[in-house]
């Protein structure tokens, strides 16, 4: 094992800050000056005998002669310019590392001794997967990330003309899995890309896909259309093929963009002799290029000069991925890439074939052989539970695991509100009364009162900010306590300020539906509406089901599953979108708890922290601070809504990867033991806990074997599928729980990891426990994937988000959004966040 520093001419290492930034040569240029390098001054090894990571490591089965870790090794290496004209100059330093050397066998050693998850032999795996990496890289794939490699061939990602003008690449993820033995993580993935194109094309279609006019190219773009565009295209790669060479042969150079400019290219520029020209005017008497595109903005290719190019001049790079706040680029995937659970198995399976993976130089030299064959196993199907409604009505899921038909049912508990509002904001919806009409109706008929009689109706077709507090206002001394608003799917900043206001400023619950729902070719929908009632009944203090097994304290077996009173809590982590500067930016970190016996009514807890570890380090702070604080909140409104305390917690922690699971134990759950001794009035107050990380992050599916055990129309595990073994760890306590039931594409199962049991659970009954939390989210009448009180942390951090109000200004900075940033964690100002109800069953997240 070899450390590599890779400098150029200008000083700039792979991770060396100057002035407060931080430089890093790109991982393509350190691999070319690595190929460079080794075929210069170490001609007679054999590439197959040593891999690269790409930044400061390589592996060698070979010593390298005159390097060792007492002396170094540097060198000079020439790579030809983009022009053709002279070279740049890099210098290699090369050291033995210090680190013990990896060895294949820790891996095995690992799995035949009595270590745990802390323990797991990290860089020897990384050897592996640096090894994988280098191996698909040799059968022609692109990697993308740290771990996924993609096929070079594209398809578009938008299904009909106006859609995101991205791309979507398909491959392979591949990544080692000490589990029962050595086992190889596989499975399909998909990325969406900008398309490699010209760049005046993709903003055009970027335009298009925002229902812009296509006379809006015909003048200066606004600052807010210039900016949207500029976030989306900053610090993308870009080549531009105009350049001359002295000799007048064209060349092509690679630029960064930082920025899109006000100046388009019919604004004029001052030359260094003083004349002045248009951008047009110069680009034609320099390069001889007629510009298309007079109005569109130019983009500026240099951090710290004013260099400027018109974007017609650009081409996008392939394989960069763009941001995706809103998540409709992950929607599209879903969309586009959802294929059956048998035909996903048949792709991965060809895939491999076609890669002939053991025919690798590399795998060989290492002596690895891959068996390429899915692994085959044993799981069960728990029992579904059966549904409490109102009028001890219950409900069985007899359309299968994981859904119930809950069409005739009453809700268990119905929300009370005196005074509501309903807001029209788009004046696109010209009759909005069909909605209005189903919706009191199917509200009667489940005792929920919103009539039309305590209903004040609004009509506003041009909302902004201030438009929409005067109303807050009204609604406020009008003793409103709900208001609905009709808005438009593209209006993103109206129900920002909707959230907003009424969760922070004036505590008015708000449920927010879109223009396509009330007025459409299939709206309005008795389902759609339905749906929409199970969350403001929550909302307005409701509890539209229980689990009848749960409430009489009886799993599927007769057998006590709850003995004694318990919470459940769940808590997760949002972190802010990353930025091109060093700053120190604020997470949002959410805590809910069960404040019922039947595990159905929630609170929440909110709190800021900063996103990184330093400024030195770019490593995501997972560890919620102020755990013990939340905690011990919540405790105290369970305490005040019950009259006794829980004698046993129940909490499922998400976002954590294997790596942090020590340092979110040795915190949190520290954290949550202190809540507890505050909690304390006299006599000790020590309530059991068990402390469980719940993973979606990870890649592994579970295919039936016989097409008789598939369900549905994607054929399916059954929701209920439980496997602990074979794929999980050896001696750990954990498993993969198939809780829902996948309505497209393959499902993908969620990953408990038991890290703190006080409470001696066993497999079985904590499994079914664990089942029985994702049929009490109070959204839909499925089953979920993760138990319903992760759920509802998830859904708690990114409403906090929106109150944060996230790069939603048009006017704030292209590198930078409205919440604070700094470079020193200690400048941030955190704050314990607080909605304004003064109502406590409101759960608002809903």
């Amino acid at each position: 094992m070899y450390d590599f520093e890779i400098q150029d001419c200008n000083k700039r290492t792979q991770n060396v800050r100057q002035k407060g930034k931080t430089f890093e040569l790109r991982r393509t240029e350190c691999e070319a000056v690595m190929r460079a390098f080794m075929g210069k001054f170490f001609p007679k090894i054999n590439q197959y005998r040593y891999i690269y990571d790409g930044r400061r490591v390589a592996y060698f089965l070979d010593k390298l002669p005159g390097v060792s870790s007492e002396s170094t090794f540097k060198k000079r290496v020439l790579l030809p310019k983009d022009s053709g004209e002279g070279e740049n100059e890099y210098s290699v330093l090369v050291v033995e590392s210090r680190t013990p050397t990896r060895h294949f066998g820790d891996i095995s050693t690992y799995l035949t001794t009595e270590m745990g998850t802390a323990d797991i032999p990290i860089d020897a795996i990384r050897v592996v997967d640096v090894l994988l990496k280098a191996t698909f890289i040799e059968k022609s794939m692109v990697p993308i990330g740290s771990r996924a490699l993609f096929f070079e061939r594209s398809v578009p990602l938008g299904q009909r003309e106006g859609d995101l003008p991205w791309v979507m690449h398909q491959g392979l993820f591949a990544s080692l899995r000490p589990q029962w033995s050595v086992r190889l993580n596989v499975d399909n993935t998909q990325v969406a890309c900008y398309p490699s194109k010209n760049l005046a094309d993709l903003l055009y279609e970027i335009g298009k896909s925002k229902r812009w006019r296509d006379d809006v190219w015909n003048r200066e773009l606004s600052d807010r259309d210039r900016i949207i565009l500029g976030k989306l295209v900053k610090m993308c790669r870009v080549e531009a093929s105009h350049y001359k060479t002295k000799e007048g042969h064209n060349f092509t150079r690679k630029h960064t963009i930082f920025d899109l400019k006000r100046s388009p290219a019919a604004s004029t520029i001052t030359l260094d002799d003083g004349s002045q020209l248009t951008v047009q005017q110069y680009f034609k008497k320099q390069y001889g290029r007629d510009l298309k595109y007079p109005y569109m903005p130019c983009a500026k290719v240099s951090s710290n000069r004013n260099t400027l190019l018109p974007v017609e001049l650009c081409t996008m790079m392939p394989y960069q991925k763009p941001p995706d706040k809103e998540g409709e680029i992950v929607s599209a995937i879903i969309r586009k890439a959802a294929v059956p659970a048998e035909q996903r198995k048949a792709e991965i399976e060809d895939r491999l074939k076609r890669l002939d993976l053991n025919r690798s130089g590399y795998l060989a030299e290492f002596k690895v052989n891959i068996d390429v064959r899915m692994l085959q196993l044993w799981g069960r199907v728990l029992g579904s539970p059966a549904i409490g409604y109102a009028k001890n009505q219950s409900v069985k899921l007899d359309r299968g695991p994981g859904k119930w038909d809950a069409r005739n049912a009453v809700f268990f508990e119905t929300g009370q509100v005196q005074r509501w509002a309903f807001v029209n904001l788009d004046d696109r919806v010209r009759n909005d009364m069909p909605f209005f009409n189903m919706l009191t109706q199917q509200a009667g008929q489940n005792g929920i009162p919103l009539r039309e009689d305590n209903c004040k109706y609004v009509k506003e077709g041009r909302p902004n900010h201030d438009l929409i507090d005067r109303m807050f206002r009204e609604f406020q001394k009008d003793k409103i306590e709900f208001a609905m608003f009709v808005v438009n799917a593209f209006d993103k900043e109206s129900y920002k300020t909707i959230k907003s206001l009424g969760d922070l400023k004036y505590g008015i619950i708000t449920q927010a539906v879109l223009s396509k729902n009330v007025e459409g070719p299939r709206a309005p929908s008795p389902q759609t509406v339905g749906n929409i009632l199970l969350k403001i009944n929550g909302k307005l203090g409701g509890i539209n089901w229980r689990l009848d097994q749960l409430a009489r304290d009886l799993n599927a077996e007769g057998r006590a599953i709850v003995k004694e009173p318990m919470i459940v809590f769940g808590a997760d982590v949002t972190h802010p979108a990353p930025t091109g500067d060093n700053s120190i930016r604020k997470s949002i970190a959410a805590v809910v708890a069960s404040m019922d016996v039947n595990f159905t009514r929630y609170s929440a807890e909110f709190r800021e922290q900063v996103s990184r570890k330093g400024t030195e380090t770019n490593a995501v702070k997972e560890v919620i601070d102020d755990m013990k604080g939340a905690v011990k909140a919540l405790l105290l409104k369970f305490y005040k809504r019950n009259g006794f305390k829980p004698t046993s917690i129940m909490f499922y922690r998400d976002g954590v990867s294997e790596g942090q699971f020590t340092e979110v134990l040795r915190h949190e759950v520290a954290a949550i033991q202190q809540a507890c001794t505050e909690m304390a009035t006299g006599n000790e107050y020590e309530p059991r806990i068990t402390f469980i990380i719940v993973g979606k992050r990870h890649h592994t599916r579970l295919f039936p074997a016989s097409r008789q055990d598939a369900v549905g129309k994607s054929g399916n595990c059954p929701a209920g599928t439980v496997v602990d073994t074979d794929i999980v760890h050896k001696r750990e306590f954990n498993f993969y729980l198939l809780s829902h039931e996948g309505i497209q594409g393959t499902s993908k199962p969620s990953l408990y990891h038991v890290l703190w049991d006080d409470n001696k659970w066993s497999s079985d009954d904590l499994q079914l426990f664990t089942y029985y939390l994702c049929h009490v989210y109070m959204r839909c009448t499925r089953s979920v994937s993760i138990p319903s009180p992760v759920y509802y942390a998830h859904l708690c951090a990114f409403r906090a988000r929106t109150w944060q109000g996230e790069d939603s200004s048009p006017d704030a900075s292209s590198v930078s959004s409205r919440q604070s940033a700094a470079t020193d964690p200690a400048s941030l100002r955190l704050e314990k966040i607080e909605p304004a109800y003064s109502r406590d069953d409101s759960m608002f997240f809903l």
